[in-house]
C-alpha cells in the first residue's frame, strides 16, 4: 500500500509511507500477477508509522487506512482503485509541534501482465498510474501527478521468490514551477517457510528532483490465514542520512 504508490503527498514526509499496497510478495515491491477475472482484492494498510530524526528536528508521518481496490478484467490485465483515509505528519524543531492532517488523494492505476514464461518462473508487467489531488488539511500539493512503474519477478524451486521494480515519477518540482522526474528502484527476496509464512527482505532506492536520494533496507513476514484473508508486517530503515530513520507498516488483504 505500494502503496500512494511512489506518489510523495506530504512534504517531507518519507516514501516509504506513500507507497500504495500492491498485490506483491513484499510491502513496496509491486508484483507482476494480475487479479484474476470476476475477482477483488483489498489491501489495506491498517497503520504505517515513520520516524526521522537529524538533529534537533524530528519528523514523524502516519497513514490510517491506505486502501488498493483492485479488481481482474482479464488474465493479464487488472483495474485499480487508491485512497488514504487519513496522513498525519507532525514537525518538531524544539520550539513548538506543527502538525497537519486529513484525506490523502486518490490513485487511479492499471497492471498489464505483458509476459510470463512458466518454464523459468520469470514475469514482467507494466503499470501506470495518476494521482488526483483529492486531498484536504493541507496534506497534499493540490497537482495532478502521475507515472509508471516495471514490476518483474522470477520464481525458483524451493519457495525462492525474487523480483524488482523500476518505476518513474512525472511530479511537481519544490519550487511549483513545473513537473520533474524523480526515480524508484526497489528489490526483493523471499522464501515460503510454510505453506502459512513467507518470509523476505527488500531494498529501496528513492531518488528525488532536490537531489536528495534516499536508501532503505529491511524485512517483513507474510502470513496466510484463510484463501481470503492475508496479514502482512515489514520494517524499514534509512541506510543513508537523507532517509527516514525507520518505518512500521502492518498490511492485511481481503480477497473475495
Amino acid at each position: 500500500m505500494h502503496h500512494l504508490n511512489a506518489t510523495r503527498l506530504l512534504a517531507g514526509a518519507s516514501v516509504l509511507l506513500l507507497v500504495t499496497a500492491g498485490a506483491a510478495n513484499a510491502q513496496v515491491t509491486e508484483s507482476p500477477g494480475t487479479v484474476e477475472p470476476g475477482k477483488v482484492l483489498v489491501e489495506m494498510d491498517a497503520w504505517s508509522y515513520s520516524r526521522d530524526r537529524e538533529g534537533p528536528e524530528l519528523v514523524t508521518s502516519t497513514v490510517w487506512a491506505n486502501t488498493l481496490v483492485t479488481t481482474g478484467v482479464s488474465p493479464t490485465l487488472d483495474l485499480q482503485l487508491g485512497a488514504q483515509a487519513r496522513l498525519e505528519e507532525t514537525y518538531d524543531a524544539g520550539e513548538g509541534e506543527e502538525r497537519v492532517a486529513g484525506f490523502g488523494d486518490v490513485l487511479l492505476r492499471a497492471k498489464w501482465a505483458f509476459y510470463q514464461d512458466e518454464k523459468s518462473g520469470f514475469s514482467a508487467a507494466l503499470l501506470p498510474f495518476l494521482k488526483l489531488p483529492t486531498n484536504s488539511g493541507g496534506v497534499g500539493n493540490d497537482h495532478v501527478e502521475g507515472g509508471v512503474i516495471l514490476p518483474v519477478e522470477r520464481t525458483f524451486p524451493g519457495g525462492w521468490y525474487f523480483g524488482a521494480n523500476a518505476e518513474v515519477d512525472l511530479v511537481r518540482d519544490g519550487d511549483d514551477s513545473g513537473y520533474a522526474l524523480d526515480l524508484i528502484g526497489t528489490a526483493y527476496a523471499g522464501k515460503d517457510i510454510t505453506d502459512r509464512l513467507f518470509l523476505y527482505v527488500e531494498a529501496i532506492g528513492y531518488s528525488p528532483e532536490s537531489g536528495q536520494d534516499e536508501a532503505y533496507a529491511g524485512a517483513g513476514a507474510f502470513v496466510t490465514v484463510t484463501e481470503a484473508l492475508s496479514f502482512d508486517y515489514e520494517y524499514l530503515a534509512g541506510v543513508n542520512r537523507a532517509g527516514a530513520d525507520h518505518a512500521h507498516t502492518f498490511r492485511a488483504n481481503w480477497k473475495f
